[in-house]
Order: structure tokens, then C-alpha cells, then sequence
């Protein structure tokens, strides 16, 4: 294969092996059957201009992945199969959001950071968003610090936080027909 131009953020297998789907920080994806010598490839469109990708993900069946950009407050769900755009949804305030599928393929969890959380005027959080509509599903204030990474349990009942302060934090997934609680995660999990 020839080499390419940018970084890669991130790769996935199909299930079966033979599809390998990948997408480079200059926001090209790659759908390569791995029986023919190179893969295709598609620019993604979204996200404006001279914004690289900060977090790709892709759905457990490889149908659908989801981008989000460094300084961008949108979070794009796209079609894996040529990366046309299915929802795009706009997380005011909130910048570089960390994405992960539940096992599922169903919901869609963005933890995102304000930059005014580096202020103390804000909070991070944590949405969960449904992949066939875009609504937000939940949200959840993370005052006590920033995500930096994150992944849902095979059971897709939890989901495990890292945070920029080095603690983990596991999370009951809530239901996918509740909205906004108004409680942390901490006095959801205590109910």
C-alpha cells in the first residue's frame, strides 16, 4: 500500500475480516476489501476547513462511524460505506468530543469539554445520542473533570470514563428513552 499523506485516527475490521475501514486525520476514509491490492478512498465532508479529526469511531457492524473534529462543536454520523453525512449534531459551547458505539450500534456516546471548563466556568459531559435519529438521548455534567477517553462494557449496561485527572469512572448507561436527568453521574448510579 502507498503511503499516506496524514496520520491515521483510527482502523477497524469488518466482523469477517475482509473489509478494513480507516480514516486519516486529514479527514479521508479508507474502505479497503482486503482481497484487491489498495482501498478506496472518500474525503469526508463537515467538520469546515483546515479542522482536523480528533476522534473517529465506527459502529460494532462497520454501517456507520461517527467524527468529530479538534476545535469543532459537532459531532458528524456518517454513512461507512462512502462517508456521506447522516446526522449532524451541534454540542454547543463543547469542543473535540471522544466518541464511542455501544455494542449494540444503537446509541452513541460524545464526551466533550468546554474550553471555558479550563476557566471554571463550565463543565464537561457526557451525551448519549440515538444513531438512527441524532436526538440526545442523555446528558450527563462532569464537574469534577475532563473525559479523555472512553468505552462502553460488551454488555453495553456501563460505560467506563477516563479522565484527564487520571481516575475511571464506571457509569450505569442509562435508558435510551430518558433526556437529561439533572443529576451527575454518581447520584444516577446511587438510584
Amino acid at each position: 500500500m502507498a503511503k499516506l499523506p496524514s496520520t491515521i485516527v483510527k482502523l477497524q475490521f469488518s466482523t469477517d475480516g475482509g473489509t478494513l475501514l480507516f480514516v486519516d486525520e486529514a479527514k479521508t476514509l479508507f474502505r479497503w476489501d482486503t482481497s484487491k491490492p489498495e482501498p478506496e478512498s472518500f474525503q469526508l465532508k463537515g467538520h469546515g476547513t483546515g479542522n482536523r479529526l480528533r476522534n473517529v469511531a465506527f459502529s460494532p457492524d462497520g454501517t456507520r462511524l461517527a467524527t468529530s473534529d479538534l476545535m469543532g462543536d459537532t459531532v458528524i454520523i456518517r454513512d461507512a460505506a462512502n462517508g456521506t453525512p447522516i446526522h449532524e449534531i451541534r454540542i454547543p459551547g463543547s469542543r473535540g468530543q471522544i466518541l464511542a458505539f455501544s455494542p449494540d450500534g444503537r446509541q452513541i456516546a460524545a464526551a466533550a469539554f468546554s474550553w471555558a471548563f479550563f476557566l471554571h466556568q463550565s463543565d464537561a459531559g457526557i451525551r448519549f445520542f440515538d444513531v438512527g435519529t441524532g436526538d440526545v438521548l442523555h446528558h450527563w455534567a462532569l464537574p469534577e473533570s475532563r473525559p479523555g477517553a472512553l468505552t462502553f462494557h460488551p454488555d453495553g449496561k456501563r460505560l467506563l470514563v477516563g479522565t484527564a485527572l487520571g481516575t475511571t469512572l464506571v457509569l450505569k448507561v442509562p435508558a435510551s428513552n430518558r433526556q437529561d436527568s439533572g443529576r451527575s453521574p454518581q447520584e444516577d448510579a446511587n438510584r
